[in-house]
């Protein structure tokens, strides 16, 4: 299965479903589309994302980001996604990817879709890109 990473606590904000476009200034992953991929939880803690996010989340979900949970889940996927579609962003994506989709911002994003949380995190070591993530046998079944 293919995986990506992204800083947190934007992956755990895909696991919980509160972001369902996943944005990049590249149209690399087009060719996701289709597949299930997993959510890789980087080490990397994005420290501007109140800046970025702020006026796409409700006061709770601001509150349970600052929450000391989202900050110790690092380096580990958290759950699977359907990718149904790619596209450049606009401004009325900016809701489903918790970040301003201005023109000038030139984004380009995944469509997410039935995201299967994991009952646990996964250690994982996460790469650039689209990286190839095999679960240990046990694992296999969870997030499928």
């Amino acid at each position: 299965m293919k995986a990506i990473t992204l800083w947190q606590p934007w992956a755990s904000w895909i696991a919980a479903g509160w972001k369902r476009i996943e944005t990049r200034r590249h149209p690399r992953f087009a060719g996701l589309v289709g597949q299930r991929i997993a959510i890789h939880a980087g080490k990397t803690w994005d420290g501007d994302w109140y800046l970025k996010a702020h006026e796409f989340l409700t006061a709770n979900q601001i509150a349970a980001t600052h929450g000391s949970e989202l900050a110790a889940v690092r380096s580990a996927v958290l759950c699977t996604a359907f990718i149904v579609g790619h596209r450049q962003l606009q401004l009325v994506d900016s809701q489903a990817a918790l970040c301003p989709c201005t023109p000038d911002a030139r984004l380009w994003g995944i469509v997410l879709a039935s995201v299967l949380p994991l009952p646990a995190p996964i250690p994982a070591r996460g790469f650039p890109g689209a990286w190839k993530w095999t679960p240990e046998p046990d694992q296999e079944d969870q997030g499928r």
